[in-house]
Parts: structure tokens; sequence; C-alpha cells
């Protein structure tokens, strides 16, 4: 009979841990919701200031005026999910273009740019 649970430290002997929990702990949050994507959008964007000092970001139709560049999970049903931000729009999509190959899902539309 194989346990599928690991105890925690001594100090903690009624905590029971899944096996599965550091693995969870250690991957990106939109790991669990990669499915739920149908393509990745791209896109380059600015921090703002608004008159009361709050900061705020934005999309950018110039890539000139990027500050770094974020990438979305276009979502099946509609809408985008914001995934991960990047300083170079070589590192945004580099990282788009590995989700691409490893999630035959993101296929249906591919990388797109926002």
């Amino acid at each position: 009979m194989t346990n599928n649970t690991v105890n925690a430290t001594c100090n903690e002997p009624d905590k029971v841990l899944s096996p599965t929990q550091p693995a969870k702990e250690a991957s990106p949050w939109w790991f669990e919701t990669i499915n739920t994507y149908d393509g990745l959008e791209l896109s380059a964007v600015a921090e703002y200031e608004d008159k009361d000092d709050t900061k705020f970001c934005e999309r950018v139709d110039n890539p000139q005026e990027a500050q770094f560049w974020s990438v979305y999970g276009h979502r099946y049903e509609g809408g985008v999910e914001y995934l991960e931000d990047f300083d170079t729009e070589q590192e945004a999509s580099d990282f788009a273009n590995g989700l691409l190959k490893l999630y035959p899902n993101l296929q249906k539309y591919g990388l797109m740019w926002a």
C-alpha cells in the first residue's frame, strides 16, 4: 500500500501535506488555467501616474513607448488574462513561443500582437 501523503515537520505532527504541494507552490499561478486559453497576446505596456499619484499600466500602440512587455492568455470565451511581464519584446516573445510549443490548445490563435 502506498502512502499518498507526506507528514510535515516534527513541530507540526498533525499537519499532512499533499505530495504534489511543493510542485504547485513552485509553479506559476496560471499553470492550472493554461488549458482555458486558445492563444496568447503580446503587448507593449507603459506605466503612468494619474493626478492623485496612483500608478496604472496601459497598453501602448507605439512599441518605442513600451517600458515593458506583457504576455496575456487569450480565453476561449473571449477576453484576455495577464500572465507575465518582461523587460524586452524578445524575452516576452521567447516566453510566449515556448508556451506555444508546450500547449497545443494555444495553437488555435497562436501568438497575436495587441
